[in-house]
């Protein structure tokens, strides 16, 4: 299971940084993404898209599932399930643990690959 803890953003340096925690094989490292301050409008600051998505070929590859503690939009669910994952496992053997039919469910803050 690859887990996604709490998001939380600061100043850094005069950037705009946006973090979350993830454990994965039982080691806890920081996922970040940090640009100027004038794009921080920008970006969801509550919803862990921009995580998962980090995160979405490490999970197909190790046959992971991604939990998360934030929210997640429902229309990057539909894309991811409906055109992304798809995508990707029809022109890649290593996906083989998800089938094209492969969903990704959203469970409170939670989603799974089942």
């Amino acid at each position: 299971m690859i887990t996604l803890g709490s998001i939380f953003t600061k100043n850094l340096n005069g950037n705009f940084h946006i973090e979350v925690p993830v454990t994965m094989n039982g080691e806890t490292r920081p996922c970040w993404y940090e640009l100027p301050n004038e794009y921080q409008n920008m970006v969801a600051e509550d919803r862990c898209d921009a995580f998962i998505a980090a995160m979405l070929l490490p999970a197909l590859y190790s046959g992971e599932d991604i939990t998360c503690e934030a929210p997640v939009s429902a229309r990057f669910l539909y894309n991811l399930n409906n055109e992304l994952i798809p995508t990707l496992n029809a022109f890649s053997r290593a996906f083989t643990k998800y089938p094209s039919s492969q969903t990704i469910l959203q469970n409170k803050h939670s989603m799974a690959m089942v």
